[in-house]
C-alpha cells in the first residue's frame, strides 16, 4: 500500500504546528485513497478521517465499525455441502481481506505520518507506541494535536483572515479549495470549528468579489439547503468557474 502514497512533503524541521499538522493531514488524506477498497468510493478515507469531520469530504456515510475479524477461518459445519462450504471460504476470505487491509491502511499512515518529522519528534512518539503498538492513526495523529497542536484566540482570528484572502478566478478552483479547507481544519483541529454555513459564506463572498457569477449566484441560491452545504460547493462551483 505505502508504495503507491505520493510523495512526502518535506520533514518538518523542529516541533511541529497546527499548520503543520493540517498540512500532514491533508497528505495522509490522499495517501489513504491510493489503495482501492471495495467497501467505499472514496477508499480507505475513513481510517484516517475522524467520523465527526468525515461529512465535510463527502457525502457517504462513516462506517459503524471498521471491517471486524472474521475469525482465524471459516465457520464450517458437519452438514455444509461442498459448495456451502466454497461459499462460507469465499465469504471469510473477502472479510478477513477487508480486515487486513484496514489494519495494514492505518500502519502505513502511521509510518509516513512519522516521516514528515524529524528523528527525536518520531522516537518520542514511538515510546508511546510501545505501550500500544496496535494503535490506529487517528489516535496516533490526536497524540500530535494534542502536543503539539496549540492554538490561541490570535491564531485562530487569524486563520479567519486567511481564509478570507482575495481569490482570483486565475488561481482556478481548487486554489480556493484548499484556502477553505486548510482553514477549516486548523480551525477544527483547534477546538473552534466552524460551521458550515460560515464556511459557505466565506466562500460564495470570495467568489462574488471577482464580480463575474451573478447568474451563477442565483442558480446557487435556489438550491435546497441540503444541497448548499460545503461538500455540494465543491460539486457545484467548479463547472461554473
Amino acid at each position: 500500500m505505502k508504495a503507491a502514497f505520493p510523495p512526502a512533503p518535506p520533514v518538518h524541521i523542529g516541533e511541529p504546528t497546527a499548520h503543520t499538522l493540517v498540512t500532514v493531514f491533508r497528505h495522509l488524506m490522499r495517501c489513504s485513497q491510493t489503495t482501492p477498497f471495495d467497501m467505499s468510493t472514496v477508499q480507505f478515507l475513513f481510517v484516517i478521517v475522524p467520523r465527526w469531520l468525515y461529512p465535510t469530504f463527502t457525502a457517504e456515510g462513516y462506517p459503524m465499525t471498521w471491517p471486524a475479524s472474521p475469525g482465524a477461518h471459516p465457520n464450517y459445519t458437519n452438514e455444509d455441502t461442498a459448495a456451502e462450504r466454497e461459499v462460507k471460504k469465499l465469504t471469510w476470505e473477502l472479510a478477513n481481506k477487508r480486515h487486513r487491509d484496514t489494519i495494514t491502511m492505518s500502519a502505513c499512515l502511521i509510518e509516513r505520518l512519522l516521516e514528515c518529522f524529524e528523528m527525536p519528534l518520531r522516537q518520542a512518539f514511538e515510546n508511546k507506541l510501545l505501550s500500544n503498538p496496535n494503535m490506529e492513526v487517528q489516535r496516533a495523529f490526536q497524540w500530535f494535536l494534542e502536543n503539539y497542536g496549540f492554538t490561541n484566540k490570535y491564531d485562530r482570528e487569524n486563520n479567519k483572515i486567511d481564509m478570507k484572502k482575495a481569490w482570483n478566478i486565475q488561481d482556478g478552483w481548487h486554489t480556493l479549495e484548499n484556502q477553505i479547507e486548510e482553514g477549516l481544519l486548523y480551525a477544527s483541529f483547534g477546538q473552534a470549528p466552524i460551521s458550515d454555513n460560515d464556511v459557505c459564506d466565506i466562500a460564495i463572498r470570495l467568489i462574488l468579489d471577482t464580480g463575474l457569477f451573478a447568474n451563477e449566484y442565483t442558480e446557487w441560491t435556489v438550491q435546497t439547503t441540503n444541497n448548499k452545504t460545503w461538500l455540494a460547493m465543491k460539486t457545484f462551483w467548479p463547472p461554473k468557474i
